[in-house]
Order: structure tokens, then C-alpha cells, then sequence
């Protein structure tokens, strides 16, 4: 066997074994990343479905307001609903 063998042998383990350790920083980087965009996702969600039920009220509001005026209700029309400014 050449003297050379044994250092190459030993170098080319080493490389192997940086790589595995640098591709499990990069996959749990990776991880971490994903968790973190889930959890925004799901944040961003409940959001939407908050301010998209405020809308429903906001319209159901308006709704009722037109028909007291339509009706020729006298003032003062109804009250706010619960939950609009929240």
C-alpha cells in the first residue's frame, strides 16, 4: 500500500463526515423555517376569517340601517353591533 492511501482515506472521512454535519444544519434550518411559516400561516388565517366575519356584521349592519331608513323609521336608528371595533 502506498503512504499516501492511509492520509487520503483518512481526509476523504473527515470531508464525509463535515458534509453530514453541514447537512444536518441545513436540514434543521430548513425545518425551522417551515414551523415558522406554518405558524404564520395559521396566524394569517385566523385574521382573515376575524376581519372577514367583521365584514359579514359590518354589512348586516348597513342591511338594517337602509331598512329603517327605507321604512321611514324615526331616529335614532339601532345601536351599533357587538364586535365591530374589536
Amino acid at each position: 500500500m502506498e503512504w499516501w492511501v492511509g492520509p487520503l482515506v483518512t481526509v476523504i472521512a473527515a470531508l464525509i463526515g463535515v458534509s453530514g454535519v453541514w447537512a444536518g444544519v441545513l436540514l434543521t434550518r430548513r425545518w425551522q423555517m417551515i414551523q415558522r411559516q406554518d405558524a404564520e400561516r395559521t396566524a394569517a388565517e385566523k385574521r382573515l376569517a376575524a376581519t372577514e366575519q367583521q365584514k359579514l356584521r359590518l354589512i348586516s349592519y348597513a342591511s338594517r340601517l337602509r331598512s329603517h331608513i327605507e321604512r321611514g323609521d324615526d331616529p335614532p336608528p339601532e345601536d351599533w353591533p357587538e364586535g365591530i371595533y374589536d
